[in-house]
């Protein structure tokens, strides 16, 4: 079974960075302003962005989300053509 993405913050990401970091060094704490810190803050920064794109990827992919060229994308797919737009006819 596909296991759903949960997204997580700016905090969590770099929380679980730090305990990693300080469970393989052996290391009680990291000072702020350290510049293991702002490696840290910038490579959750990073994998935050990425996961945005997923996320927004995995959103264009339903129909009743899907705007501009992904919603055309779908329409292809499901051979259905987007109706021309022309001025109002009438009396």
């Amino acid at each position: 079974m596909a296991r759903i993405p949960t997204p997580r913050s700016f905090n969590q990401v770099t929380g679980d960075m730090i305990d990693s970091f300080l469970s393989h060094t052996g290391l009680s704490g990291i000072r702020a302003g350290s510049p293991f810190l702002s490696f840290m803050m910038a490579a959750a920064q990073s994998d935050l962005r990425s996961s945005k794109d997923i996320f927004d990827l995995l959103n264009s992919n339903s129909l009743d989300r899907a705007t501009g060229l992904a919603l055309d994308r779908i329409g292809q797919e499901e051979k259905f053509h987007a109706l021309e737009l022309s001025p109002p006819a009438g009396q």
